[in-house]
């Protein structure tokens, strides 16, 4: 479903990292590349990513864009899935216990230029992370017939209440 350039399969493996989306290294006869499926977003939800990381990488974040589907959108739909693919970055996560303040302050360097190239955008929707999103989605788990389920919703209600209680409302956005 991707117009350019074609690729050709050769394997895949599953990525071990994130907490939402399906992540997926797939080997093609022209090099490797990422694959996400996103996991429970609708398709205004990965149009908006895709926007957001083009407005970004446009002011010099240095991000891969999503490949463009046929059409023009930067995702496709595969088997009932909205799916983005990538060029592979190579790269690995750190443990805990390799990180150091060096890396902090590359951190905040990086974090910095994304709040800055984020400027101008328009669309100031909340997104998935917010606290309201998160309220509602913990008040659909415990609607689920998941007992199993309840300690941990209370748990993460209550942490919830704290972060709302001590977040700084007044920076700016």
């Amino acid at each position: 479903a991707l117009d350019a350039p074609a690729y050709v399969y050769v394997g895949h493996a599953p990525v071990a990292a994130g907490t939402i989306n399906t992540n997926v290294r797939v080997e093609t006869v022209d090099g490797p590349v990422f694959l996400r499926i996103n996991e429970g977003k609708t398709r205004e939800d990965v149009a908006r990513e895709a926007a957001i990381v083009a407005h970004v990488a446009a002011r010099g974040v240095p991000t891969p864009a999503p490949r463009l589907a046929r059409g023009g959108a930067a995702f496709a739909d595969w088997r009932g899935h909205l799916v983005s693919l990538f060029p592979w970055v190579a790269g690995r996560t750190l443990t805990r216990a390799e990180v150091t303040p060096e890396h902090g302050a590359l951190v905040g360097r990086a974090l910095a230029t994304l709040h800055l190239a984020s400027e101008g955008y328009a669309d100031h929707r909340p997104g998935r992370y917010e606290p309201d999103e998160i309220r509602r989605r913990l008040a659909h788990v415990a609607t689920l017939a998941r007992p199993e389920l309840l300690g941990a919703v209370a748990v993460l209600g209550l942490a919830l209440r704290e972060l709302e209680s001590t977040r700084a409302k007044a920076l700016p956005l």
